[in-house]
């Protein structure tokens, strides 16, 4: 599982827990996921173990949205045969629409996203990806009475107006720090901080980031955001890396510029 696996390296020390944060997000090495089978040399992946092309479009209809994804975008892969293809779309009613794409180019992975748990991960028949390039997986949420449990940023238990109610939770931060374009906040559980990022009030998308504490020893540091874009009534959660959350903007954006290339068949 992303952000979970056991990491027995420790980052440097800096005088305080905000600078611990932040060298988290800076500094932490990147880990690529090259399996000894996997080659640039190889032929590139075009189609699902199946024979399945990655680039035909999958229709998936949701409250009534038609998004017409092609399958390499599909977390995971569709396991379709070509005889099985239907050109109508499937109706999403109980669960959401999960995807995935390569920052900052927005194509597909050419490996299916079930299978590795690195968002740097190498591909057949392509050189190993550069610091600055990374896998995204998003899930597709809209809100309605098929998603009863879904909570838009805004009346989150996460948000920094909840903790601040809550008389057993103490603000480390106060007021908000401006970090990232982001507002920072932290809450202490057994003496040990949880940084949260949010971007709420008059905003359009809302926005909260969790990341993984920096006290954790992970190999994989992840951020996890929740968007809602109010007009479109849309939710987005969103993962990343966790030393891409300086261009978390630039994530979303992409996240929701595919899925408005795929409404409707655009």
């Amino acid at each position: 599982m992303l952000g979970l696996l056991p990491f027995f390296a420790t980052a440097t020390s800096t005088a305080t827990r905000a600078g611990l944060e932040e060298e988290h997000i800076e500094n932490f090495p990147i880990f690529y996921d090259c399996p000894e089978n996997i080659s640039q040399h190889d032929s590139r992946v075009t189609a699902t173990r199946h024979g399945f092309p990655l680039t035909t479009p999958i229709g998936l209809r949701q409250e009534g949205v038609e998004f017409w994804i092609p399958a390499g975008y599909l977390y995971p892969w569709p396991e379709l045969l070509l005889d099985q293809y239907s050109s109508e779309p499937v109706d999403i009613k109980t669960s959401s629409i999960n995807f995935a794409f390569w920052m900052p180019s927005g194509r597909f992975p050419e490996r299916n996203p079930f299978w590795f748990s690195s968002y740097s991960p190498c591909e057949a028949g392509r050189p190993p990806p550069e610091d600055d390039n990374f896998v995204v997986r998003v899930n597709l949420m809209t809100p309605s009475d098929s998603l009863p449990g879904y909570t838009r940023p805004s009346q989150s238990a996460l948000s920094h107006k909840y903790h601040m109610s809550q008389d057993a939770t103490r603000d480390l931060e106060t007021p908000l720090k401006d970090v990232h374009g982001l507002k920072r906040y932290a809450i202490v559980v057994k003496g040990k901080p949880h940084y949260r990022y949010q971007r709420l009030d008059q905003y359009d998308p809302e926005i909260i980031i969790t990341c993984t504490d920096y006290w954790t020893k992970v190999l994989n540091p992840s951020c996890r955001a929740w968007v809602y874009y109010e007009p479109d009534n849309l939710g987005i959660h969103v993962i990343f890396p966790k030393r891409a959350l300086p261009d978390w903007l630039r994530i979303t954006d992409m996240a929701r510029n595919l899925l408005i290339k795929w409404e409707n068949g655009n």
